[in-house]
């Protein structure tokens, strides 16, 4: 899979490179493909490691034999930038050469752009003809202003009979927390925080660095409230809540004691 020369550092968005959650993401689901289900949607899929691996991890959770139609996925890989999206189509293309060709099949993966800011003038609360039964994302969220469109986004994408939003990230990206702080309290929505640990396959610490001081640059912020490298990364789970049931613990629940190493 390829990404954009140059990306980040040269002015281009972030989902011009590969970031470390996405394979996170994509161990996640080969080792728990049941969690990816139904009509899948991803945002900020970038050049689409973590949604195209995840796929591929789902598909082959039955070893050689197709998976079951009650147990097939379709899934929407998301993004805003054009350029991203052509690299992800490249991308889609490259992989379906690589596995089996049907995985890909244009009624089983596609692709969409798609602006979070847009549900911010949408009035809807979200129908079935635009939900999903499970939406991930990983290493999303950068910048404060990102939140709130994405809480939005979250909440109408996401169907109220049982799905759930996976989102990865590096557990010292503070804006995450900020994110949790609006699904639960602002769309009144159950979340979890798990911690997950991945010392192995790692992408090189010197291009993690490089590449957070360009994003901090670019932003015109200071590095001392940046990202750095780490092997720690947080899983958040999230759903609507059931409003039948007057029990709100899991509100409130940080999976802190709970860490999984996925190496």
């Amino acid at each position: 899979l390829q990404e954009i020369n140059g990306g980040v550092k040269n002015g281009g968005s972030t989902g011009c490179m590969t970031w470390e959650s996405s394979i996170v993401m994509s161990l996640y689901f080969a080792l728990n493909p049941d969690e990816l289900r139904g009509d899948v949607i991803e945002l900020g899929s970038g050049v689409g490691l973590g949604g195209i691996m995840s796929t591929v991890a789902k598909r082959f959770s039955y070893g050689n034999d197709l998976l079951p139609y009650e147990d097939d996925i379709h899934v929407t890989l998301t993004d805003v930038n054009e350029d991203v999206l052509n690299m992800l189509r490249r991308n889609i293309d490259t992989a379906a050469k690589s596995f089996d060709g049907a995985i890909f099949e244009e009624e089983k993966v596609q692709i969409q752009k798609l602006d979070w800011f847009d549900f911010l003038f949408d009035e809807s609360n979200g129908s079935d003809e635009i939900s999903y039964d499970t939406v991930i994302a990983s290493d999303c969220a950068y910048l404060n202003s990102q939140i709130v469109p994405l809480s939005e986004a979250i909440a109408k994408l996401l169907r109220d009979d049982g799905s759930k939003m996976h989102m990865f990230a590096p557990y010292n990206r503070a804006v995450i927390y900020d994110l949790v702080q609006q699904l639960r309290e602002v769309k009144e929505m159950d979340v979890r925080v798990d911690d997950i640990k991945l010392s192995k396959c790692r992408v090189k610490q010197s291009e993690r660095d490089a590449t957070d001081v360009a994003l901090w640059r670019k932003w015109g912020r200071e590095r001392k409230n940046s990202c750095t490298s780490t092997s720690k990364f947080v899983h958040i789970v999230a759903s609507h809540r059931d409003r039948s049931s007057n029990d709100c613990e899991s509100c409130n629940h940080h999976g802190s004691t709970k860490m999984t190493d996925i190496d």
